[in-house]
């Protein structure tokens, strides 16, 4: 819905829509953004560098090359490595998973893909994974692990219940109890 706005002729429509979406963490429009740090007004161009450091939380400079460069790392790994960590998360190695939880860890600009991935490893029956996929949820901070996060809050591990319930405190700044029910229902709106 904002990113068309990126390219609005009014410079403070595209500002405003920069700040939206870097405060949203839209990887998507990260092209967008580099394509932004080119702009003749120096007001966009600040706007676009805040942008992305907002998404990706790195902190170069305006010039677009090594952002474009990153970005592109980033793509490849996502077509040629999520697959593989993908299914080491899966895996009945612990050591293995333990590596694929901490790969997918150093790439949140897809924190949406890696987080139901990482909510899987829940439901390992391994308590330390558990706990090891829950703080990296919390770091991600993915609304696309909210469902398994309230999901977990009735899990039989009475640690990882509570890690759910801390992560979901966290992530929304709600206040409310740890019980699914509470939860369920604010999350159904």
């Amino acid at each position: 819905v904002l990113r068309p706005y990126l390219g609005s002729d009014d410079r403070e429509v595209r500002r405003q829509a920069m700040v939206s979406l870097g405060r949203l963490r839209d990887a998507n429009s990260i092209e967008f953004f580099i394509t932004l740090l080119g702009d003749d007004d120096p007001g966009v161009r600040r706007g676009a560098l805040h942008a992305l450091r907002d998404v990706t939380g790195l902190s170069w400079n305006e010039e677009p090359d090594p952002w474009r460069t990153w970005l592109a790392a980033q793509e490849r790994w996502l077509a040629e490595e999520w697959p593989r960590v993908t299914a080491d998360l899966a895996s009945r190695d612990s050591a293995v998973v333990l590596v694929a939880i901490r790969v997918a860890a150093a790439h949140p600009l897809w924190a949406d893909r890696v987080a139901p991935a990482l909510c899987e490893v829940l439901w390992s029956g391994d308590s330390g994974l558990a706990s090891t996929a829950l703080t990296v949820l919390a770091s991600l901070r993915s609304p696309a692990s909210l469902p398994d996060l309230v999901e977990a809050l009735r899990h039989d591990d009475e640690s990882l219940r509570a890690s759910a319930h801390a992560t979901l405190r966290a992530m929304t700044g709600l206040d409310l109890p740890d019980q699914h029910g509470e939860w369920s229902a604010w999350l159904a709106g």
